[in-house]
């Protein structure tokens, strides 16, 4: 599903998703804790693994 033609978009949906996540747990009394520490920047890395993933390929 994560190609080159669509990984910068997936990514920032991701990134957001964790947002919307971490905002819905904060409502609801609940700490995330490391899945929102963690979350955003693997979401922000699809790119750069994306790319290094392809070089191995070739």
């Amino acid at each position: 599903m994560v190609r080159p033609d669509n990984v910068d978009h997936l990514s920032k949906v991701e990134a957001l998703d964790m947002e919307l996540f971490e905002q819905a747990m904060c409502d609801a009394g609940m700490h995330a804790g490391e899945i929102v520490e963690r979350g955003p920047a693997g979401a922000l890395g699809l790119p750069e693994l994306l790319e290094r993933l392809g070089s191995q390929v070739s």
